[in-house]
C-alpha cells in the first residue's frame, strides 16, 4: 500500500492585485487599458505602494453588482496578509544570518573592553564567574577575547539588570 504526501506551501499572495483583479471582474472593463483609463494608472501604482483605496473607486464599485464584496474581501485579505508578512519578517530577523541579527551584537573589536567592564563593575573574579553570568561555556570567554565569538546586547542587558550595574556604564554598547 503506498501513500501520495502532498507539500503544502504557504503561498503569500498580494491583495492589491487580487483586488484590481476583483475590480475589473465586477465592472466588466476585462481589458487592463480601458481599466487603467477608468481608474487612471497613477492611481493604480499609488495604491499598489500604500494600500488605500481612491473614494472614487469605492462609489465605482458600490455602483457595480458584487462591488461591495469585492472591498470587504480585499480588508480582510489584506489584515492577513499584513499578519503573515509580520510572521515572514519575524523568522528573517531571527535567523542567524540575519543582518538585522549582526546590530544586536557588540561589534568584534570592543568584546575585551565590555568583558573587563563587566568584570570590574560586577565584581566578577575569574572568567568561569563571567562564563555563568553570560550563561556561555568558559571557552566561549577566550574565544570572545580573540574576536571569534561576540557578546549579544541581550545578555549584556540581563547582566546589568542581574548586577545591578548603571546603564550608563555600558550605554555605548546598548
Amino acid at each position: 500500500m503506498t501513500k501520495n504526501i502532498v507539500s503544502k506551501k504557504l503561498v503569500l499572495t498580494n491583495p492589491m492585485d487580487q483586488f484590481l483583479t476583483g475590480a475589473q471582474r465586477v465592472t466588466g472593463l476585462r481589458d487592463g487599458c480601458i481599466f487603467n483609463s477608468k481608474f487612471g494608472a497613477d492611481k493604480i501604482a499609488k495604491f499598489k505602494r500604500d494600500g488605500k483605496i481612491p473614494e472614487i473607486w469605492v462609489s465605482l464599485l458600490a455602483d457595480c453588482a458584487g462591488g461591495s464584496d469585492v472591498l470587504k474581501r480585499f480588508y480582510t485579505d489584506l489584515a492577513q496578509y499584513q499578519k503573515d508578512m509580520k510572521v515572514v519578517s519575524l523568522a528573517v530577523e531571527n535567523s542567524k544570518g540575519s543582518k538585522n541579527n549582526r546590530t544586536k551584537r557588540i561589534p568584534v573589536d570592543q568584546v575585551h573592553i565590555v568583558l573587563g567592564a563587566i568584570k570590574i563593575h560586577a565584581g566578577l573574579r575569574s572568567d568561569v564567574e563571567i562564563a555563568g553570568a553570560l550563561e556561555v561555556e568558559v571557552a566561549d570567554i577566550s574565544y570572545m577575547r580573540k574576536g571569534k565569538t561576540r557578546i549579544e546586547k541581550a545578555q549584556l542587558r540581563a547582566i546589568i539588570k542581574a548586577y545591578r550595574i548603571q546603564e550608563k556604564v555600558f550605554e555605548k554598547w546598548l
